[in-house]
């Protein structure tokens, strides 16, 4: 907007080979406080795709190819929005899709405290507007404990939260689900928490050992239709099962490379999982011949 304002990057450079790399990250926010239902709240925007611009949403979504079928969801990444993210961010979460409960999406639409406002961005930074939204809303429920998901619909890309007992609020119309993270961690005031605490005490704030599932949508995940008033189901969760990827072949010490994917009741591909603060065990697997003799056997690594 013809608007001048000082700025600060992180230049980054790469040499492999004969092919150097170089690109330009943010290395600046803006933040405030504003004031939400009487409540003071602290808030933070970050240029997340580094263009010099505050007020970018997200457009995610499946690329397809020519034939219309659905390969990928790249996305063109958007701006970041935080509310009160002062308690700190577990660095496990920070880099899944749907992040932190604090973490939002710049768009038209943000929900906090399960309610919806209009959200306005000036493209500096400098302002922002959040006013309560009038749209009209359904609910959507999961059996998952608690729940925090990413959803595509007319009005934009929004980010929900909620419990198996509290289904979370959704606008009227037809919602796909981008990802999703689901929290077993135990909170204080759980009576497995709670039992936790009387069996050791502890100098300082205790930290959580996170169990955390997260996981991206398939491309061809169908849309769910909200209704006013209604409440409809958001399918995705347990059980999980893996599978084993053929990766590739490599002639020159002949091995083949196999990757495991684990994947979810709606076809969704997990990408992370936190058990107690740890990743779980490695997974075995085992080759065998049309015989059922062992022809090798091993673990996937990392867990």
């Amino acid at each position: 907007g013809g608007e001048k304002m000082d700025y600060a990057f992180f230049p980054v450079l790469y040499s492999y080979g004969t092919r150097p790399f170089a690109m330009f990250t943010s290395a600046m926010y803006r933040e405030g406080h504003i004031e939400l239902d009487g409540k003071k709240r602290h808030i933070a925007l970050v240029d997340f795709n580094s263009n010099g611009r505050f007020d970018d949403e997200f457009l995610c979504g499946p690329t397809r190819k020519a034939d219309g079928t659905s390969i990928s969801f790249p996305g063109a990444p958007g701006d970041l929005f935080y509310v009160d993210p002062d308690g700190g961010i577990n660095p496990s979460l920070a880099y899944d899709l749907v992040g932190p409960d604090c973490r939002h999406y710049v768009g038209k639409l943000v929900c906090i405290d399960s309610r919806y406002y209009d959200l306005n961005v000036a493209a500096s930074g400098n302002k922002i507007s959040i006013e309560p939204s009038n749209t009209a809303v359904g609910r959507v429920e999961n059996p998952a404990k608690r729940f925090g998901t990413l959803m595509r619909g007319d009005q934009g890309v929004v980010k929900i939260s909620a419990t198996a007992d509290q289904p979370a609020v959704l606008p009227v119309g037809k919602w796909t689900l981008l990802g999703y993270m689901i929290d077993l961690t135990d909170q204080p005031g759980d009576a497995k928490a709670e039992k936790k605490g009387e069996l050791k005490a502890t100098a300082g704030p205790a930290r959580p050992t996170y169990t955390v599932v997260a996981a991206m949508a398939s491309p061809t995940a169908k849309p769910i239709d909200v209704r006013e008033g209604d409440t409809v189901a958001l399918p995705f969760g347990p059980p999980y099962h893996a599978t084993v990827d053929l990766g590739y072949y490599q002639q020159t010490n002949d091995s083949l490379y196999l990757g495991l994917t684990i994947l979810g009741s709606a076809g969704e591909r997990v990408t992370n999982m936190m058990v107690n603060g740890s990743r779980p065990g490695k997974p075995k697997f085992k080759i065998t011949d049309p015989d059922g003799k062992t022809v090798v056997e091993g673990d996937f690594e990392y867990g």
